[in-house]
């Protein structure tokens, strides 16, 4: 086991501490501060239940990384199941976004806000049910739930 400091830290509340932080110097780390090995197969090794409201249920900020990657998920060994999978059953009629991709910063010119490659002769992109629409300055590309659209094939 690595050498380190883990510590526990805040205010109690009903006998429990209110944050758990691992924190790594900026030299002599190793590499990952919080390493999480599960051997067991069939079993989740991380599990998150939060019954927020109005806070983000995880918050991710790196806003240092420059050439690194924020997040990286490897899944080669994938056959039927999926590298990200993501499930909303909410009834709500209200407006949202399940997936949101913002490039926020106008000179950020040199930047694509989604890539999408694929390597095979399989389908880059499937859109299932609904429509798909495409804007730029209030005008739209509209496809409609009756038509398909082959687009440099």
């Amino acid at each position: 086991m690595a050498k380190g400091t883990l510590e526990v830290g805040g205010t109690a509340e009903g006998g429990k501490m209110a944050s758990l932080e691992v924190e790594q110097a900026a030299a002599g780390g190793v590499a990952g501060a919080l390493k999480v090995d599960n051997d067991d197969t069939d079993k989740q090794a991380i599990v998150v239940e939060a019954a927020n409201i109005d806070a983000d249920v995880m918050d991710i900020t790196m806003d240092a990384v420059t050439t690194a990657k924020g997040i990286d998920i490897t899944a080669d060994a994938l056959t039927t199941g999926s590298a990200l999978y993501i499930d909303s059953d909410s009834s709500s009629t209200g407006t949202r976004n399940l997936v949101e991709v913002i490039n926020n910063n106008t000179a950020a010119t040199g930047a694509t806000a989604l890539k999408v490659q694929q390597d095979s002769s399989g389908d880059a992109a499937v859109f299932e049910g609904g429509r798909v629409r495409v804007t730029k300055g209030g005008s739209a590309f509209q496809t409609s739930l009756h038509h398909s659209l082959v687009m440099g094939g």
